[in-house]
């Protein structure tokens, strides 16, 4: 986990899964808030990241907690992630889970 963190602080990209016109999909790496809060300060997040990496504006479809890595969907422009949360959201979900200890 830290080697990943690090990895994505020193510059390293965040794996695309997916690009499209309209949105992206990516790994998310644990360690990396989604995006700025009250919690992250200044810390690197994987909005800023992703828009430096790509070099265009994204909107975050959703969020995974901070611990959390997996797939993250994006948006190049409101309404494109607006039409992916909407869904998201009717559609049915389901999680993979890898417990240790």
């Amino acid at each position: 986990m830290l080697f990943l963190r690090v990895l994505v602080a020193l510059g390293a990209r965040i794996p695309v899964l997916l690009y499209r016109d309209r949105f992206c999909a990516v790994n998310k790496p644990p360690g990396i808030s989604t995006h700025r809060s009250r919690e992250t300060g200044r810390r690197r997040v994987v909005t800023t990241h992703l828009q430096r990496q790509l070099r265009r504006k994204v909107y975050t479809v959703h969020r995974l907690d901070h611990r959390t890595s997996g797939a993250l969907l994006f948006g190049f422009d409101g309404e494109a992630a607006g039409e992916c949360h909407a869904r998201l959201r009717a559609g049915r979900k389901e999680y993979l889970a890898l417990l240790r200890g």
